[in-house]
């Protein structure tokens, strides 16, 4: 997942620091008290599915009572400028929990109980949050029967903490470490310019320049990645003043791995052109070979595919007994 907002979502959230800030602003107080934080460790692997991580990302989280029982915190994070496109959201949430008890049935099959998952859903939406946060809200029962069934019936609900119902005021009054605060500032205003906002985050940027400077360079690449008004002289000349020569050196050597990432990326996406052309060419002859002269409409398919259609085709041709069976 290379996405900047997941990216930077991952290099705060997966220290435990800021992972417990955010959980404990989020987790009713109730719950917050009952937990041991020294224990919270994030899980590795993903539950979304792989066709949804463009708008998902997801982390999950082990910690324990204070009565020494296991419990994971699962939160995923939406991350669509229009989201959350899916109403169904919450049955995406039932889904990957389940994912997560059955991985935790395999590691441990001696397991006599299922540890309990509290889901957090993370919104960057500008929109809000406007779907149920209660699961029986997404089924469609009578009035007159929803008490009667409520004991049948699958219910849960998600925390949702909806950036886009807070003000920046709301945020910094959390009890957070600045690299947190500001990942989820950032996250907020993602859609309007960070240009506009970086003077304003001054006093953060510099407890986090102290801090942990690694986290400032990945916030700089965020802005510089997402938005496409500000420069990175605009932003030398809005924060050097204010955050003093020390920053104007990390802007330089975060804008200078920005560069080379991106002769990298562009390297890679040469030599995976690379390996399609020559499989195209490669189908083509053997089509050619096996049936003769390719119709029009057929090639337009081969000229069209990604690699790994391409590959499958070319396994196919040695056994197939028609071109249409070959792209079928």
């Amino acid at each position: 997942m290379s996405g900047p907002h997941d990216k930077l979502v991952r290099s705060v959230f997966a220290q435990m620091a800021h992972a417990a800030d955010e959980l404990r602003a989020v987790l009713p107080p109730a719950v917050v008290a009952k937990l041991n934080w020294t224990t919270l460790a994030l899980q590795p692997g993903s539950f979304v599915d792989p066709t949804l991580r463009a708008s998902l990302t997801d982390l999950l989280y082990r910690i324990e009572t204070l009565g020494g029982a296991p419990l994971h915190l699962y939160v995923l994070f939406e991350h669509l400028s229009d989201a959350p496109r899916d109403r169904f959201i919450g049955l995406r949430l039932v889904r990957y929990m389940v994912r997560i008890w059955e991985a935790l049935l395999q590691e441990q099959p001696s397991l006599e109980r299922l540890p309990p998952i509290i889901p957090v859903v993370l919104s960057q939406s500008p929109k809000g949050f406007a779907v149920p946060a209660e699961f029986s809200d997404l089924l469609a029962i009578e009035p007159s029967l929803r008490t009667v069934l409520a004991p049948h019936l699958l219910s849960f609900r998600m925390i949702v903490d909806d950036l886009a119902a807070l003000s920046d005021e709301d945020l910094r009054r959390r009890q957070m470490r600045a690299a947190g605060l500001v990942t989820l500032l950032a996250l907020k205003h993602a859609w309007d310019g960070l240009g506009d906002f970086l003077e304003g985050w001054a006093d953060l940027l510099r407890e986090m320049l102290a801090a942990d400077p690694d986290t400032v360079s990945r916030f700089l690449s965020y802005t510089l990645d997402v938005d496409g008004r500000t420069s990175l002289e605009e932003i030398e000349k809005r924060l050097v003043p204010l955050l003093g020569p020390d920053f104007g050196e990390l802007l330089m050597t975060t804008a200078q791995s920005l560069r080379d990432e991106g002769r990298q990326e562009g390297r890679q996406e040469g030599r995976q052109e690379g390996a399609r052309l020559s499989a195209r060419r490669m189908l083509l002859r053997l089509l050619e070979v096996r049936f003769g002269e390719v119709p029009p409409r057929a090639r337009a398919r081969v000229e069209a595919a990604d690699t790994d259609e391409l590959d499958r085709w070319v396994d196919r041709v040695v056994t197939a007994k028609t071109l249409d069976e070959v792209l079928s």
